[in-house]
């Protein structure tokens, strides 16, 4: 018996074409399903590095002046997708995925400044809209730790 009569068997092994399309169907059903929830994922994770990096140069703008008496703004811009940060007049670009200035629409050239140095405000606020209709706002003020709070969830 040669090798290759002992290959050959009455039915030949294999996927039909039918089972073939079952899987494939199965396979993007599940993408499906989780592939809107991976966006919104996204966009949230996005959200959270912008306000943990705003509160991370926050308190070090606050430690900054307080320590050497250094004068330090973040200024935020309407329709940018950074924010500055300030030490000295040296602007130093940090990003802004996935969130935007409130009330940017109304004011195109207006800048929201968060200032300390010698002349810090007793308190300070930006507003942040995120996305699915969250609002933030990052609070600062003297003798307090910077702190966000989340005033909506959208659907």
């Amino acid at each position: 018996m040669s090798t290759k009569a002992s290959w050959i068997t009455e039915r030949e092994a294999g996927f039909t074409l039918l089972e073939i399309v079952a899987v494939l169907l199965l396979v993007v059903l599940l993408a499906s399903l989780v592939f809107p929830h991976f966006d919104l994922a996204y966009s949230r994770w996005q959200e959270n590095t912008a306000l943990l990096q705003i509160l991370r140069d926050l308190k070090e703008a606050e430690s900054e002046a307080a320590g050497k008496g250094r004068d330090m703004r973040l200024v935020f811009l309407p329709g940018k997708e950074y924010y500055l940060l300030e030490l000295g007049g040296t602007p130093l670009r940090r990003p802004l995925p996935g969130l935007i200035l409130a009330g940017e629409e109304e004011a195109e050239d207006e800048k929201t400044v968060i200032k300390f140095g010698k002349e810090t405000p007793e308190e300070q606020e930006v507003v942040f809209l995120g996305a699915r209709g969250r609002v933030y706002r990052v609070l600062a003020a003297k003798g307090r730790p910077p702190e966000i709070l989340v005033d909506g969830e959208g659907g």
